[in-house]
């Protein structure tokens, strides 16, 4: 098998410090509100009889969709997604929801959909000084370093689409940035999630998606779709020598029709396997650099399958983070608060990755050695105590827990 890879240090305790403080630096993002819904049932999306500005909790007309300006601010909302759907709660950045009902598929969904935008967009336009219309993740940064509240529009409703593709391409130049697949009814192309309850009487029709549903998106990379090509940074490509240039071959073609271009100084290639030999990989004439192991996502990867490297690095990486923060592991806090922090802090450092091992037992002892190390360390046991790992963990409250993880 050949291998080929594409190419906060410490903290005070302050007692009177809140969890909204984060608030103050980066937005709270509301991924739904369902406000522009309550507009069409209640105004006909008419916003001349509308006080966005005015505390809306007691008002018999709009109260009961939770959401005004006093309160997205009280919550320090940086940005609210406008779904077109409607129910609601709020927070600093909005997703407002442009929602329509089910039974409008088949009949005036296209037209819906088009209102519900527009009267998001006229929302925004009407209260300058609160909400700024935005439609990516600086638009939303800007928003938010003035003081606003960014305002995303979703699409919560697939059937809204009409299974046309050239409204799927409308709705994102009129500023949607989310389509929902489908709401509480079947589309022609997809099943929606009230078809896995055979008691809610709507069908399953598609098995989940018609292949017209998985041609919705994605690009075409050696005849398979790929769906998430936006963050093209790292990839790994695993085949035989020869199958393998040919998908560099491929992929190298699809990137250069998206602007993109295979850096060949950053890639890598590998042998895995017993039988070691030198390959020869090119891309764009330039050779690929074969190595005996690499770093991917973090993790050392070697060409003899071996974790034993990787293992002894990461007890070593946690064993920094561990001292880094002794004297609240070892401070005077209280036991479960302390043994929480370690799990959160040392524990993450040092099993990121381990779903990839294969341990043999000399690592499962080294694992096990680091695990007695840390509760010993949290207990205040040396190892010259004579006192065994039993007593150490039925002190600390615990068990053997770390072996577990890793082969879940």
């Amino acid at each position: 098998m050949l291998g080929l890879l594409l190419a906060a240090t410490g903290y005070t305790i302050r007692k009177k410090n809140k969890g909204s403080d984060v608030l103050s630096s980066v937005p709270l993002i509301d991924g739904h509100n369902d406000l522009p819904y309550g507009l069409r049932l209640v105004a006909n999306n008419q916003l001349s009889n509308f006080n966005f500005s005015a505390n809306l909790t007691q008002d018999p007309v709009w109260g009961w969709l939770h959401t005004d300006l006093p309160r997205l601010r009280a919550g320090r909302v940086g940005a609210q997604m406008m779904s077109i759907v409607f129910r609601s709660v709020s927070r600093r950045l909005q997703f407002w929801a442009a929602y329509i009902a089910c039974n409008s598929q088949y009949k005036d969904a296209v037209q819906q959909v088009i209102e519900q935008v527009d009267v998001i967009k006229r929302l925004v336009a009407k209260y300058p000084e609160d909400l700024q219309f935005a439609t990516s993740a600086q638009g939303i940064w800007d928003a938010f370093k003035r003081g606003k509240i960014a305002s995303l529009i979703g699409v919560e409703s697939g059937h809204a689409l009409d299974s046309r593709m050239a409204m799927l391409r409308t709705l994102y130049e009129l500023g949607a940035r989310y389509v929902t697949l489908t709401h509480s009814c079947n589309t022609p192309w997809a099943d929606s999630s009230p078809a896995d309850d055979a008691s809610t009487g709507v069908p399953t029709e598609h098995n989940g998606l018609s292949e017209f549903g998985k041609n919705m998106e994605g690009v075409i990379v050696g005849g398979r779709r790929i769906k998430c090509i936006r963050f093209a940074d790292d990839m790994a490509l695993l085949a035989e020598e020869t199958i393998l240039r040919d998908m560099l071959l491929e992929l190298n073609d699809s990137c250069e029709q998206y602007g993109m271009k295979i850096n060949a100084n950053k890639s890598k290639s590998m042998v895995i396997g017993r039988k070691v030999k030198t390959v020869n990989l090119r891309i764009l004439n330039e050779a690929v650099e074969q190595v005996d192991n690499f770093k991917y996502l973090g993790c050392t990867i070697s060409s003899n399958m071996s974790c034993s490297q990787e293992v002894k690095r990461r007890i070593a990486m946690a064993k920094e983070a561990s001292n880094r923060k002794r004297r609240i592991f070892c401070g005077p806090l209280e036991k479960e608060l302390r043994k929480i922090l370690v799990k959160c802090f040392v524990w993450s450092v040092a099993l990121y990755g381990a779903e990839t091992w294969t341990l043999r037992q000399s690592e499962e002892k080294r694992i096990e050695t680091f695990e007695m190390w840390i509760w010993r360390r949290m207990e205040r046991v040396k190892w010259t105590d004579r006192i065994r790992n039993e007593a150490v963990l039925e002190r600390a409250g615990e068990e053997r827990m770390m072996l577990k993880l890793i082969r879940k």
